[in-house]
């Protein structure tokens, strides 16, 4: 992940950071907004934690077969997401967003595969107004594969996917001092 230029950590630090007693609320609060916008489309929703949230989004709902570039679609399918993260229900959490793949290919091109189709994801969110310094962003490759045996298509497609984690915002101990 790239540091973010210096208007958007500007941006970030003007974000109130949540007090370990208001996040979980918050959170629970996003979740039922995130479950709405979500409703009637195959992304999978989880908690991580008592704050954590994770969206699992299948690769082939946003980017064709070996391309890094979100299909035109792709894009509509991502705009109520994007608004509810760039809102006030959404601003005061952080981004980790993580391409995945399937065992085929070498690891090397998967794992550029997977940290460009994580980038085209931030970048789209940025341009919907989710601040870039919220977002980071991580090719994992094939390194966590959530179907270990990959002798059907369909274990491969549930491998290829975009993982988007949410976190409250809390100034890292480099920011708070």
């Amino acid at each position: 992940p790239s540091p973010s230029p210096p208007s958007a950590q500007a941006a970030a630090q003007s974000i109130e950071p949540l007090s370990a007693a208001d996040a979980p609320g918050y959170m629970r609060h996003l979740a039922r907004e995130l479950r709405v916008v979500l409703r009637d489309t195959p992304v999978e929703f989880t908690s991580v934690g008592r704050e954590g949230l994770r969206l699992t989004i299948p690769a082939g709902w946003l980017f064709k077969l070996d391309a890094t570039a979100l299909r035109g679609d792709a894009q509509l399918r991502l705009d109520a997401l994007a608004l509810a993260l760039a809102g006030p229900d959404g601003q005061r959490t952080r981004l980790a967003i993580t391409g995945h793949t399937d065992s085929l290919g070498r690891r090397e091109l998967n794992e550029t595969l997977t940290l460009q189709r994580a980038d085209a994801v931030a970048q789209y969110f940025a341009t919907r107004g989710v601040d870039a310094a919220r977002m980071t962003t991580r090719g994992a490759g094939e390194s966590e594969l959530r179907e270990k045996n990959e002798d059907s298509p369909a274990a491969r497609q549930r491998n290829r996917r975009v993982e988007i984690e949410l976190r409250p915002f809390r100034p890292s101990p480099r920011e708070a001092s």
